[in-house]
């Protein structure tokens, strides 16, 4: 997964930032949007750092709030495969399979983050059975 999305500036352009101070991008310099920092900004999702899957349900969020496919007319073309194809294997794993974690979920790593967030251990271990049906 890499949480950034690359782009070449095509026109010099001037770019303000949260605190109002305008910065100057010249033509042919490459700029990058890292996702992570719009998905954890707390001026769109209440407590960004909390695990909560209903605030999808809460809000209707815009393109501009999460893409982790980027956004407008650059965005992948294979996201809402990407999507349907992660729902489906979730959904199977889950239907065939009981599933119990042995590890508590790692603590994010924040320092120096560029593209993602890492877990500060790097393994999540669980057990798994087969569902008898």
């Amino acid at each position: 997964v890499a949480n950034v999305t690359l782009r070449n500036v095509i026109n010099t352009i001037e770019v303000e930032d949260s605190n109002g101070k305008l910065f100057t991008i010249p033509k042919g310099h490459e700029v990058t949007v890292a996702s992570y920092v719009q998905h954890y900004d707390d001026r769109t999702y209440d407590n960004p750092h909390e695990f909560r899957p209903e605030r999808w349900l809460e809000k209707e969020y815009t393109d501009f709030d999460w893409f982790p496919f980027g956004a407008g007319t650059n965005k992948c073309s294979g996201r809402h495969l990407a999507q349907m194809e992660l729902a489906t294997v979730a959904a199977l794993f889950l239907r065939e399979f009981d599933a119990e974690l042995i590890d508590p979920v790692p603590e994010e790593e924040w320092h120096n983050t560029v593209a993602m967030v890492a877990p500060s251990k790097r393994s999540c271990r669980f057990t798994y059975k087969r569902v008898k049906h």
